[in-house]
């Protein structure tokens, strides 16, 4: 598959996925009007930043396009499925789902690290590195900021 191409479909399927990110936490997340960070805070930020980095990604592959398109070396290009990014993005929804049911600290430590498995890491180091900042971020978000994070079930 030519790089343009797996460059728009993904950029377009994320910038799907972050507009129903912002969407669903703006129905399932009250809003706190009390002044300092409310829930729905983080939701937004990286609904943004993703739908921000999406439209980068779109563009890179439209460019991408119009120059392979100018160069007259253009050739239509048959899509097929990519198994690696097929795997890596149902890994990114089912992180997603288990979130909500399994709370944030088990499926963080066993999908992520199951990722870069999957990318073939085999640097300890990196898995160290990774579950660090998994706590890092349980720190920052749950006890500066004071947002819940999804607990699993039975807590």
């Amino acid at each position: 598959m030519k790089a343009y191409t797996e460059n728009i479909i993904v950029g377009c399927t994320v910038l799907l996925l972050s507009i129903l990110m912002y969407h669903l936490s703006t129905v399932q997340i009250a809003d706190i009007s009390l002044t300092g960070p409310h829930p729905r805070a983080i939701p937004y930020m990286v609904s943004r930043g993703v739908t921000i980095l999406s439209f980068m990604l779109i563009g890179k592959g439209i460019i991408q396009y119009l120059k392979e398109k100018k160069l007259n070396n253009f050739k239509k290009s048959k899509v097929k499925l990519n198994k690696f990014s097929l795997c890596i993005f149902s890994l990114m929804a089912i992180y997603g789902v288990a979130m909500t049911y399994l709370g944030y600290f088990i499926s963080s430590f066993t999908i992520l690290s199951s990722m870069l498995l999957i990318l073939k890491e085999r640097k300890i180091k990196n898995y160290i590195i990774l579950n660090t900042l998994v706590v890092v971020v349980y720190i920052v978000i749950e006890i500066l900021l004071k947002i819940r994070l999804p607990r699993f079930i039975l807590f």
